[in-house]
């Protein structure tokens, strides 16, 4: 700020005493003038310095934000540093988790088709399980029938046994009577031999009699002499209707009952040893039970002896009705006979 100073000037005299201080006022003047330039200058100066002070700390204010500017980006570019170390470590632990579930997955799929394998398995052996239960059930309501069809054939023979021993005593006590009656008549009239009895043979005619349970053998004539009661004519016993046991034909699994493996291995023996034993054992079996003991389809027994129809040129099942030639072996007719009462398996499967 300059500062004016006013200067009074006295009057102009021709007074030659105020000439020096004059001179020293306007040295002074001149001085003070320029003092005031020199602080006007200065104070040029001044605003000047301040001018750039205020630019100096305008550009350091400037400085300063873009520092601060500069340290937030690289706060920013260190928080995004981190942000893409962390999204890298999250990548690499998803990976491992996938890579973990994609292990996952293929050992359940393979726990899967093993669990599936083993289901599988179980339900076949469960299945066989059941089967092997049905067949066992149906073998065992089968081997029930056959023992029930067994016993019934059994008391059947046994009744055809005891009405077959009745018959034959009656028989025997009807011959032995007869006997005794011609030899009684023989010596009355004195046309046979003079012999008589002994004391032993009329104390005991029991012996004379023959066993109630032997069979007519075809012997010699001349192998034993003839005793005076004996006869040599054939018996011929008059048979009741046939007692014939029912011939099943879906007998179907093995029998393992002794006693009718005993009797049949009879029947079938005194079939094959010859037709006399055959009439004495079975008259009320009927043929059909000869034909299957034996094993050739023909006709009854009596056409046999009599001279009937001619054997057919093949053999027939009589119960499934399939025919072998006539020249096969017998065993086999037999055996497929066998079968049907003993090793049948037809019985048929149901699959549960």
């Amino acid at each position: 700020m300059t500062s004016l100073i006013t200067v009074v000037q006295p009057p102009a005299t021709p007074n030659t005493t105020y000439t020096p201080f004059l001179t020293y006022l306007h040295l002074h003047q001149a001085e003070l003038q320029m003092a005031q330039q020199e602080n006007h200058r200065l104070n040029l100066e001044l605003q000047e310095a301040k001018g750039r002070q205020e630019e100096q700390g305008a550009q350091a204010q400037r400085l300063k934000d873009k520092v601060a500017q500069m340290k937030d980006t690289l706060g920013q570019a260190q928080q995004r540093v981190a942000e893409k170390d962390k999204i890298l470590k999250l990548s690499a632990e998803i990976l491992r988790l996938e890579k973990a579930v994609q292990e996952e997955k293929t050992q359940n799929q393979v726990f899967k088709t093993e669990l599936a394998r083993e289901k599988d398995s179980s339900l076949v052996q469960l299945s066989e399980s059941k089967r092997e239960l049905t067949e066992l059930r149906s073998a065992l309501r089968v081997l029930q029938k056959e023992k029930e069809q067994l016993q019934e054939e059994k008391q059947e023979l046994l009744e055809y046994m005891r009405k077959l021993e009745a018959r034959l005593e009656k028989v025997a006590d009807e011959k032995w009577s007869e006997g005794a009656a011609t030899e009684d008549e023989e010596a009355a009239a004195g046309l046979s031999c003079p012999a008589a009895l002994t004391d032993s043979e009329d104390e005991s005619p029991e012996d004379m009699r023959r066993p109630p349970y032997g069979l007519c053998e075809r012997g010699d004539s001349g192998s034993s002499p003839a005793g005076p009661r004996e006869t040599s004519t054939l018996v011929v016993i008059s048979q009741p209707a046939p007692i014939a046991p029912q011939l099943s034909g879906c007998a179907e699994d093995s029998s393992s009952d002794s006693e009718a493996e005993d009797e049949k291995s009879v029947l079938m023996a005194a079939v094959q040893s010859g037709g006399e034993e055959a009439n004495l054992l079975l008259p009320e079996l009927g043929s059909a039970f000869y034909d299957m003991a034996s094993g050739f389809a023909v006709g009854p027994l009596s056409e046999a002896n009599t001279g009937g129809p001619a054997t057919p040129p093949w053999k027939e099942c009589p119960i499934c009705k399939e025919r072998f030639p006539a020249e096969s072996d017998k065993d086999a007719l037999e055996d497929h006979m066998d079968g049907h009462f003993f090793f049948s398996t037809q019985d048929p499967f149901t699959f549960e």
